[in-house]
């Protein structure tokens, strides 16, 4: 059976109430949540990226006080940084501003990795369907160009999904929560190989290599073996 060879822990953040606790349920059973998190919240995962396994440390951090202000804790202790606003939510993507500045003020942004994503695209798709609905197609709703916009101006790939619903072929926009995992899996491995080839890997925080430990755990019982006789 194959082994993961790396441990990544990226962190979510985001305004609260944007949909990061459906983010990481949905990533890790596939199941629908409604309550808000109001703590830190961690779950691990092994994926495939490839033909190689990689294990994922997803760090939910509660968009409210007190956990927002010990934000930077994990910030500092991550590879990379999934900052999540909601479409729907006029005020969530003006605030993402403040968001990137917190990184910056904390973490050099060469050292990891950030991925933008709008959630809740359903409500997007489902308003436009019906324009007469209340609320509907109306002009809160942040459009696809502007998110997109605001990681090109930022140096950030970005995704569009939904939290509640598994699928949204309708929408040519919409992605997948395990798609974008796995999308952002694979640039951060891209990440870590460039530094690695540049012999700068041990700069970089949130990784931690498994095959590693594994021959540093075989060589302490070589040790112990030997030294008990």
């Amino acid at each position: 059976m194959l082994q993961s060879e790396w441990e990544l822990s990226i962190a979510i953040i985001g305004d609260s109430g944007v949909g990061k606790s459906t983010f990481l349920s949905m990533f890790m059973t596939n199941q629908f949540v409604l309550r808000h998190n109001d703590k830190i919240t961690i779950g691990q995962k092994e994926i495939l990226i490839g033909q190689k396994p990689v294990q994922i440390k997803l760090i939910d951090i509660s968009g409210k006080e007190p956990f927002r202000s010990m934000a930077w804790v994990h910030y500092r202790t991550c590879i990379g940084i999934i900052l999540i606003f909601d479409l729907s939510s006029r005020d969530s993507y003006e605030n993402l501003k403040k968001w990137y500045e917190e990184i910056q003020q904390y973490v050099d942004q060469e050292k990891l990795v950030i991925r933008l994503v709008g959630n809740k695209c359903d409500k997007l798709f489902y308003d436009d369907m019906d324009q007469d609905k209340e609320g509907g197609n109306d002009r809160h709703y942040i459009q696809f160009e502007e998110g997109e916009q605001f990681a090109a101006t930022h140096q950030m790939q970005y995704s569009q999904t939904s939290s509640s619903v598994f699928s949204l072929a309708q929408d040519e926009n919409y992605m997948s929560i395990p798609s974008i995992i796995s999308k952002f899996t694979q640039e951060i491995l891209e990440f870590i190989k460039k530094h690695e080839d540049g012999g700068k890997i041990e700069e970089l925080m949130g990784i931690r290599s498994l095959k590693k430990q594994a021959i540093v755990q075989e060589v302490k019982k070589k040790i112990n073996r030997s030294s008990c006789c």
